[in-house]
């Protein structure tokens, strides 16, 4: 937290200060030559963290010292780690949305820092931020790095589970993984292992693994050539997701004051840099969309076997254990058929065929700063801090944004323009500290705006997301938003325009494999 930026709006990176394996010989990235232009439009550059909002400058007076924040911020941890219980704190949403937002998270930024009080990962990011989906094809299946990803030319590779106790068959239906042999025995061969952290972010990543299957040979029946099958199909793939995310995902998220830049398709506050060209907000990346650990319910009715009328519901333990990055898939090198996860209870079907069964649906917790879940405690948890006071998620975020150098949430709200009878009041914010009291952490403050907000995101958090993601989806090379004549082709509402995350379940065939009903009533 700091009410100022005396920085630059970029981290400009120089000879000797960063040291990456990943990085290419030739030097910095980015730097404004020709090179650095031609590798922004490829699957491999290494984009910048920058500021949306760079006139933020530093106040006059004296400030804090580092030492003195960080205290205070270890203070605020304490208080928010020590609140009640989850129970009955559920949103209307349903709890896949949780996950599709951490899917999207991990699509457009990815740094490496482990400790959240170092700044020097701030510099670069590890991850394309275009919406091009690099997460799911990484450099594609003709650069020989990546054909491990790949099943052919075309399509991607799917995994295939092992029987359990109760599903004694197996089913093509888990993420590609390393077998026996391996030294990386039950890991996701995935280009971002991230998206095998817990079981519901790698059953998404698999979801949509097999709608571009289904999307390849939709391609290839309507004449395209071989050799023109996967950019065809990866080009549909990112187009539906871009809608995806402006007609499914913040809709259901944002606040009204979101709707101009969301109807419009034109950000005001965040545009790409002339010279550096596109870059990630660290007001979005470090704050605004860290909110999705707030949504996380510590047990899911996961499909007709592991529920909380059968064997008991699924814990945010379990969810962990059976992945390959976190966890160990309970000692097995792929998933048990029996964790296959049923969608009917994480997304309304209801409109695509699926009878409505509210005893079975989860529902995403409301957006608050009630961190009861302790994520940073289960077994395999992947970030270990040298001090363990910074461990914890609500640590991490709130440190992160202070070394980060994020300008404080009065001042944001200041530049975007919130009008100040929808602003928080200092009543409503409830920090009782010298050198936080009118300098809000950001990240806090969105958490606080959302539990004003009945636990849906206030202005000050749907203006920051709805720009950096409409933003970000303007300058795709395939973007929908240049294209106003794009609509929706695959998908059982296409003819109606209309195109959400069960639509692409359905396409896709992967709404409950194993499950009771496999395919929607007659």
């Amino acid at each position: 937290m700091t009410r100022h930026s005396n920085r630059s709006a970029y981290f400009v990176c120089g000879e000797g200060i960063l040291k990456d394996p990943d990085l290419p010989s030739s030097g910095c990235p980015m730097t404004g030559n020709a090179d650095a232009t031609e590798s922004r439009r490829s699957t491999e550059p290494r984009f910048k963290f920058g500021r949306m909002f760079p006139q933020i400058k530093l106040a006059a007076g004296d400030e804090p010292t580092h030492k003195e924040v960080v205290a205070e911020l270890l203070e605020l941890t304490t208080t928010i780690n020590s609140k009640a219980d989850d129970v009955g704190s559920d949103s209307d949403l349903p709890a896949g949305y949780t996950y599709l937002g951490q899917f999207i998270a991990h699509e457009v930024t990815f740094d490496k820092t482990e400790e959240p009080l170092d700044s020097n990962g701030s510099e670069l990011q590890f991850r394309s931020p275009q919406i091009d989906l690099d997460s799911l094809y990484g450099r594609g299946p003709a650069d020989p790095r990546d054909r491990r990803f790949y099943q052919d030319a075309a399509r991607l590779r799917v995994g295939e589970t092992i029987a359990g106790p109760e599903i004694r068959k197996t089913f093509f239906h888990d993420l590609p993984r390393a077998g026996f042999g391996s030294e990386q025995l039950g890991k996701a061969r995935i280009p971002d292992p991230r998206n095998d952290e817990n079981l519901a972010i790698a059953q998404t990543h698999l979801a949509f693994i097999k709608f571009h299957n289904k999307v390849v040979d939709a391609v290839h029946l309507s004449g395209v050539p071989p050799d023109r099958l996967f950019e065809t199909a990866k080009k549909d793939l990112v187009q539906h997701f871009q809608w995806i995310i402006l007609k499914d995902f913040l809709p259901k998220l944002l606040h009204k004051q979101a709707a101009e830049v969301l109807e419009t398709g034109v950000p005001k506050f965040f545009k790409p840099d002339p010279e550096f060209g596109l870059f990630m907000p660290l007001e979005f990346s470090v704050a605004a969309f860290r909110f999705g650990h707030s949504m996380v319910r510590s047990k899911y009715e996961w499909n007709f076997i592991q529920n909380s009328a059968g064997r008991g519901a699924a814990t945010v333990n379990n969810i962990f254990k059976f992945s390959g990055f976190s966890g160990d898939l309970h000692e097995k090198p792929r998933l048990e058929s029996d964790w296959i996860i049923d969608w009917r209870r994480f997304y309304d079907l209801t409109k695509v065929g699926y009878p409505d069964d509210h005893r079975r649906s989860n529902k995403a917790r409301k957006i608050d700063t009630g961190f009861s879940l302790k994520i940073e405690q289960i077994k395999g948890y992947p970030h270990v801090t040298k001090d363990l006071s910074h461990q914890s998620i609500v640590a991490r975020n709130l440190l992160r944004g202070h070394a980060s150098g994020l300008p404080c949430a009065e001042d944001v709200a200041e530049m975007i323009g919130i009008k100040e009878s929808d602003r928080l009041t200092e009543a409503q914010i409830g920090i009782e500290s010298p050198r936080l009291t009118r300098h809000t952490p950001l990240w806090y403050y969105i958490l606080k705006e959302a539990e004003v907000n009945n636990g849906k995101l206030g202005p000050v958090a749907s203006v920051i997301i709805a720009e950096t993601l409409v933003g970000l989806i303007k300058e795709s090379p395939h973007s929908i938003l240049n294209d106003k004549n794009w609509k929706p082709k695959y998908g059982p509402r296409a003819d109606e325009g209309i195109f959400e995350m069960a639509d692409l379940l359905v396409f896709a065939e992967d709404v409950d494999p194993i499950g009771e009903h496999l395919g929607p009533p007659l």
